[in-house]
């Protein structure tokens, strides 16, 4: 007599002995690709590990859709599903083949040396100038204003006291006034 064995997909996720109520419970053991394997047989989905790396490498090339499609045989939409749930980041791609983020031109590299991101300082500029969002601003500091007490950001200063010019202006007047 053979009992086969139906894990649930927890089982394969959690790497626990789950299975459902009507299954035998056996301690079975499956290797982490055999596990990625039948969940994803079990889902319905038909790319192998091999067609994932293949549509991985045309993404990075910069192939389309389609022409990913006809270049692996798959479905179009399954090479879109599986690049809309698996997008390549361009930092990424010239990260890797040692390209200037600015005019991806390739950048000669010096052995055991940090990478190069651009080719010169004209470029790293005109790059952070273009793309202020990915500046990491760390010294923001929250002070109170002396002249109107309300509290204000600033970077870089801590030692600053007015929240504007003109409660500066103020702050001086009282000042004056008071003498």
């Amino acid at each position: 007599m053979r009992i086969e064995i139906q894990p649930t997909e927890e089982f394969f996720l959690g790497g626990l002995n789950f299975f459902a109520p009507d299954r035998p419970v056996f301690a079975l053991p499956w290797s982490t690709y055999e596990r990625l394997s039948y969940i994803l047989s079990e889902r319905g989905v038909s790319m192998t590990v091999n067609e994932r790396n293949h549509v991985i490498e045309l993404q990075h090339k910069g192939y389309g859709y389609k022409r990913i499609a006809s270049a692996t045989g798959l479905p179009v939409n399954t090479v879109k599903s599986f690049c809309s749930r698996h997008p390549i980041r361009d930092d990424e791609i010239l990260k890797s083949k040692g390209l200037c983020r600015n005019c991806r031109i390739p950048i000669e590299q010096t052995p055991h040396k940090r990478k190069k991101l651009f080719c010169s300082d004209s470029c790293r500029m005109a790059w952070w100038n273009a793309h202020p969002e990915k500046v990491k601003r760390k010294a923001y500091y929250t002070l109170t204003c002396r002249c109107c007490g309300k509290q204000f950001e600033s970077y870089g200063n801590i030692h600053r006291q007015f929240c504007s010019r003109s409660c500066y202006a103020q702050f001086r007047k009282k000042e004056e006034t008071d003498e």
